[in-house]
């Protein structure tokens, strides 16, 4: 069994939805030789180097090709696509420019969605204990 790793450095908490999605940007890229979904969890553990998988018998070997510790950011700005909002209507209609914004697909969406977390988080200065029932009770 091969798996493909990329060290990176400490990342804040409020960086892990973005970590979510250059995970799955990559899981998406390598699904065809077989990439396994469930290893693009943040909290994946790998077994220890020198340990044996009771399931095959087989040994765990580590292969590190080099030492280079890579940023949360750094992945993100030379991996994953840059995410572009559709064009409004061009059509020649008397009225008001619409102010609905249209997305691509679904990565643009979910990055969007990432966007307003890190926005409320921003606005509860990173306390995320709680719910939404809570902050919107004054609790």
């Amino acid at each position: 069994m091969v798996f493909c790793v990329w060290l990176i450095e400490p990342v804040p908490d409020q960086d892990l939805p973005l970590g979510k999605a250059v995970q799955n940007y990559f899981y998406e890229q390598l699904e065809y030789v077989g990439a396994d979904k469930k290893s693009s969890d943040s909290t994946r553990v790998f077994r220890i180097a020198g340990s044996v998988n009771s399931k095959n018998g087989e040994e765990v070997f580590v292969d590190y090709r080099h030492d280079y510790r890579y940023g949360l950011r750094e992945l993100q700005a030379e991996y994953l696509p840059e995410l572009t909002l559709a064009r409004q209507n061009t059509s020649k209609r008397p009225g008001r420019k619409s102010k609905v914004v249209h997305l691509h697909n679904v990565r643009s969406l979910h990055y969007a969605r990432l966007l307003d977390l890190v926005k409320i988080a921003e606005l509860r200065d990173y306390d995320l204990r709680g719910s939404l029932d809570q902050m919107n009770d004054g609790v």
